[in-house]
């Protein structure tokens, strides 16, 4: 996520919604740091490549894919916002969308060593415990290596 504010855990028991637009390349940054900081949970854009809608042929653009996440009492007010900043009715190939999110939770990595921790310290409390490491730790690291696998 390239901007957002720490996930609290306090929002994160409430109702989430996904904002995701495609926009003018590199406006992004600019058009969040215009909204308001505390209705932003996270933030992602990336360049996508978009075929424009008059139907020309062969005619790509590389554009913005912006998504954000927000809470749920906010998401109206943060989509139109969006929908203003980055002249969607006045941008050829932008678009926006909405829709709830099923659930939204903080996930935090804990600070490991650059060498690394050994694979046996999943399975072993004890020397979990030597490295400074929490069961919650444990419990988010094991959650990392199910999701990569």
């Amino acid at each position: 996520m390239n901007q957002a504010n720490p996930l609290n855990t306090h929002l994160l028991s409430q109702p989430m919604s996904l904002i995701g637009a495609v926009i003018t390349q590199a406006t992004s940054s600019e058009l969040l740091d215009q909204i308001e900081p505390d209705y932003i949970l996270a933030t992602e854009f990336l360049i996508v490549r978009n075929e424009q809608t008059t139907g020309a042929i062969n005619s790509w653009e590389d554009m913005d894919f912006l998504k954000v996440i927000v809470p749920a009492d906010k998401a109206d007010i943060v989509f139109e916002e969006i929908y203003r900043l980055a002249k969607i009715d006045e941008t050829e190939g932008a678009y926006i969308f909405q829709h709830s999110l099923t659930n939204c939770t903080d996930y935090q990595l804990p600070d490991l060593p650059p060498e690394g921790i050994p694979t046996e310290t999943l399975d072993d409390m004890q020397l979990a415990n030597e490295l400074g490491l929490t069961e919650t730790d444990i419990q988010n690291l094991k959650r990392l290596v199910e999701n990569q696998a």
